[in-house]
């Protein structure tokens, strides 16, 4: 999966989509992928044909699919074989089953526990001290848009095939679920090093949620090799610096720079040993926390660092924060910036929104041949800005359909839009017709 690929997903778990890895694996290519024809008989022999002692990823994924297959199904004769999955202790079962039931009742399907915003502001804790930067981005427990219907409805450009597309996807998804195992993800918590420049720097992720921890670092050792000790835990190295940790089956971080020496792996190990949760930051940065409301799907707070400075937007720029709320729509976002005068709030508000102007002529030009960079261009198209005295605020929506993001996710990877090109070309070759 390529890296904007997982970023629009993780994008989609704030509003509408789905914050497991096989909630956007439709069933038909899935079961197409399989060479199974998805009838009810033949989906029921699947699940029943796992054996009871299968621990291959690739029969956990199999159970979950044929668990909600069933219940897309929406028939209530499938109930007595879905009910003693309901109580079992594998990882995410008992939640497909009991999903699958209620879809089979025709009720309303259960939404996901989200985790409460004490446990969510405990995650701040493995970030290290000089992050002057800090986003989290959480799922909310809201019921999820399922994937057959983000498929069914996402837009296509003339010479495309909905269903090769979809086979081209569900491909990628399966070839890492088959890997890893079913992933979820509660909560990302993103810092951003207050020293960033091209010399110097770094950023994490840590991510909360649920996975196969040994499974995981299977995947990642295939990747990168053998681990590597950071003061007695193994880091997994990637390239020239980059670095995870695999915390546990709940947690793993992740962390990049400039230069490896550079990154804060000790401090960060350190932290994962103390099972640390309260952030050790400074003082500016304590009493923005305080303000933020943890239940939004995703905020963020800058205290405005020298290297920051260097950035044109933030020369004159104290203070940052953001905050993203649903709306009817969507999602609403929100970025309040204080300025050290008011002239430089204005100024500052200008460069920005020049910057703003001219992406979205970039995104429009790039439009004409790839509409599904449409959503990205009508994001750039609502950002409004407005100054009191020393506090800009910029505001942005996020509008677009779960499926239109569900296929600008698919087209960022480059597998699928290698497909969707040769089908531009076919079409763009075929003879005219007379």
């Amino acid at each position: 999966m390529s890296v904007p690929t997982a970023l629009i997903l993780f994008a989609m778990m704030l509003g509408p989509g789905g914050n497991e890895l096989l909630d956007y694996v439709p069933s038909q290519p899935y079961w197409k992928l399989k060479n199974v024809i998805p009838t009810a008989d033949n989906i029921a022999a699947e699940l029943m044909a796992i054996k009871a002692g299968d621990t291959s990823k690739a029969a956990q994924v199999r159970k979950l699919m044929a668990l909600r297959s069933l219940g897309e199904m929406q028939n209530a004769s499938v109930i007595p074989m879905l009910q003693p999955f309901a109580d079992s202790t594998e990882p995410f079962v008992a939640d497909y089953a009991r999903r699958a039931i209620a879809m089979a009742k025709h009720e309303k399907v259960p939404a996901r526990a989200a985790l409460p915003p004490p446990q969510l502001a405990n995650e701040l804790g493995l970030l290290p001290v000089h992050c002057s930067t800090i986003v989290q981005l959480s799922e909310r427990g809201d019921v999820s848009a399922d994937p057959n219907t983000l498929l069914a409805q996402f837009p296509l450009e003339p010479g495309q095939d909905r269903v090769a597309l979809a086979d081209a996807f569900t491909m990628r998804l399966v070839d890492l679920a088959e890997r890893v195992g079913n992933v979820r993800v509660d909560a990302i918590t993103f810092g951003l090093s207050d020293d960033v420049s091209p010399i110097s720097g770094y950023f994490v992720a840590s991510i909360r949620g649920a996975f196969d921890a040994d499974a995981m670092r299977g995947a990642m050792q295939t990747i990168a090799g053998d681990p590597r000790d950071c003061d007695g835990l193994p880091v997994y190295h990637f390239g020239p610096a980059a670095a995870v940790f695999v915390v546990d089956s709940s947690r793993l971080v992740l962390i990049s720079g400039m230069h490896r020496e550079l990154l804060p792996l000790s401090e960060i190990a350190g932290y994962v040993k103390a099972h640390q949760t309260s952030h050790v930051t400074t003082q500016a940065l304590l009493r923005m926390l305080k303000t933020v409301d943890m239940t939004s799907p995703m905020w963020g707070i800058c205290q405005v660092s020298p290297a920051y400075q260097q950035s044109t937007f933030l020369t004159d720029i104290e203070a940052l924060r953001l905050t993203a709320l649903k709306d009817g729509r969507g999602l609403t976002l929100e970025l309040r910036a204080r300025g050290r005068t008011a002239d430089a709030a204005q100024h500052a508000m200008n460069a920005f929104l020049d910057d703003v102007t001219h992406l979205q002529a970039k995104l429009h030009i790039a439009s004409l041949n790839s509409a599904f960079v449409d959503p990205l261009e009508r994001l750039m198209a609502t950002v409004r800005g407005e100054r009191n005295d020393l506090v800009d605020t910029l505001t942005a929506a996020i509008h677009s359909t779960p499926p239109e993001l569900y296929r600008m996710a698919m087209m960022f990877d480059p597998p699928v839009n290698a497909v969707a090109q040769r089908m531009a070309r076919a079409t763009a070759t075929q003879p005219a017709t007379r």
